[in-house]
């Protein structure tokens, strides 16, 4: 960022010159430096706004982990700004001459073309971002499609043995084992819990990611607790919720796993006064490094989710205390 502010500036150095010098070439030094600076002035309010609308906007939404692109594309500004800050010496010290004014122009002219070509990269990186996006979308829907498969199998099969459990029950009280039969009772009622889907909140999508990694935390051993009032209708697409909640409930499972702790993993999903607050708290190692409340390095997960939270006006925040990790993101809805 800091070079291309430096590039902008010398260029519009160099035009103020040239403006300045074509148009009041009989000036005293003294009238020159106050004209110059006047029209520097007059090209800088524009030109620092477009950037600050556009340009910046539309770098920032590059994921930081791409180093080796994002060095080329430095190392090839800070040459640009070396030759633009050659080209201020020799018409500041020279006054311009015409080959002076067609090297700016040439220089201007391949500098204009490498930015289109930096644009370009910029974009394809934002295309790569967002199909990893899509493909972590379409392994979480075929890991929701297999386990409502799963959930189909097992219902079908209780349904196949209903009528078996309804002779035991019946057999169990004509030989006035009341016990038993309540005993039975209360199994099977346990094993219809295990077949159907917990309710943690009314929005379907969010239900849906909660109770996937639910069932993943209780195949790994790991107790989870989960709280949610999210309404069913929520501006915040579904596709933000898969990137924002699985990539923060995976997160969470992985980062028990790698520290080797089964202690409990703490969700949090709360509606405040037309904000989405989710909290969740998980072990993790404690050689893990925080910088600026973001984990560092930053990995493809917490890149889809801060592109997913920029969507909203929103924040993240991760704070480590006692091998305990936790993160709160802050949705506007």
């Amino acid at each position: 960022m800091i070079v291309t502010y430096a590039n902008l500036f010398c260029i519009i150095i160099c035009l103020s010159i040239l403006i300045c010098d074509g148009l009041f070439p009989d000036l005293s030094i003294v009238k020159q430096m106050y004209i110059r600076s006047l029209v520097r002035i007059l090209l800088n309010v524009p030109a620092v706004l477009l950037y600050l609308w556009f340009a910046r906007p539309y770098m920032r939404t590059v994921p930081g982990d791409r180093k080796r692109t994002w060095y080329s594309i430095s190392l090839v500004s800070f040459l640009f700004l070396t030759v633009f800050a050659t080209l201020i010496n020799f018409l500041m010290r020279d006054g311009h001459t015409v080959e002076q004014m067609i090297l700016f122009i040439t220089t201007m002219m391949i500098y204009c073309a490498v930015l289109w070509i930096v644009f370009g990269t910029i974009q394809h990186m934002n295309a790569e971002v967002k199909m990893e996006l899509i493909t972590q979308n379409v392994q979480y829907l075929q890991g929701q499609l297999a386990m409502a498969k799963e959930h189909a199998s097992t219902a079908k099969a209780m349904r196949h043995d209903f009528r078996h459990h309804m002779q035991n029950i019946d057999l169990l009280l004509k030989q006035q084992k009341p016990q038993e039969a309540i005993h039975y009772i209360e199994e099977f009622i346990q094993s219809l819990d295990v077949a159907s889907q917990i309710d943690f909140c009314p929005h379907i999508t969010a239900n849906a990611i909660l109770n996937n990694f639910y069932n993943q935390a209780q195949k790994e051993g790991i107790p989870i607790s989960i709280t949610a009032d999210t309404p069913e209708h929520i501006t915040i697409a579904d596709m933000d919720f898969v990137a924002i909640l699985s990539n923060l409930l995976e997160n969470a499972v992985n980062g028990c796993i790698e520290c080797g702790y089964r202690d409990e993993i703490t969700v949090n999903l709360r509606m405040k006064k037309e904000k989405l607050v989710i909290v969740c708290s998980n072990p993790c190692k404690t050689d893990l490094v925080i910088e600026d409340d973001i984990i560092k390095p930053k990995g493809t997960g917490i890149e889809s989710i801060l592109m997913a939270i920029d969507k909203y006006d929103g924040n993240i925040r991760y704070q480590m205390e006692d091998g305990i990790l936790t993160a709160c993101v802050i949705l506007n809805c």
